[in-house]
């Protein structure tokens, strides 16, 4: 997991949330409140569906009014398997990590995928298949 982890807060405007989001190489940005209190996450298709498309004006609009319901998000103590389902049913690289109410870090598909085969690499080589 990577602690200390990179939000805007929900107030920030659409266009400062896309280029946080450029800058990062990144498809979502967490929102919180000033005090780290997890709002939720806003999506590139958040930005182009809820905003550009509606003809809103993405420098005046809250990054915050435009994300997903419903968030995904773990906890600390979430496997490292169910941390990569999430990532993987939301087509995310990383998520969120949740701890009462705070967001207290970020786990990504790259960090499962190293622990997973720092794990199995007393077990040989995968077969690829046919």
């Amino acid at each position: 997991m990577s602690v200390a982890p990179a939000w805007l807060a929900g107030a920030a405007s659409v266009v400062e949330a896309a280029r946080w989001m450029l800058a990062h190489d990144d498809e979502h940005v967490a929102l919180c409140e000033e005090d780290g209190r997890f709002l939720g996450v806003l999506t590139g298709d958040d930005i182009l569906y809820r905003c550009v498309a509606s003809g809103d004006d993405p420098a005046t609009t809250a990054a915050q009014s435009l994300m997903s319901a419903g968030c995904p998000w773990v906890d600390p103590s979430t496997t490292l398997y169910e941390a990569m389902q999430v990532a993987i049913g939301q087509s995310w690289r990383t998520v969120p990590v949740v701890d009462r109410g705070q967001l207290v870090g970020t786990v990504g598909l790259d960090q499962i995928t190293d622990q997973l085969m720092i794990a199995n690499e007393d077990h040989g080589p995968w077969p690829m298949g046919d």
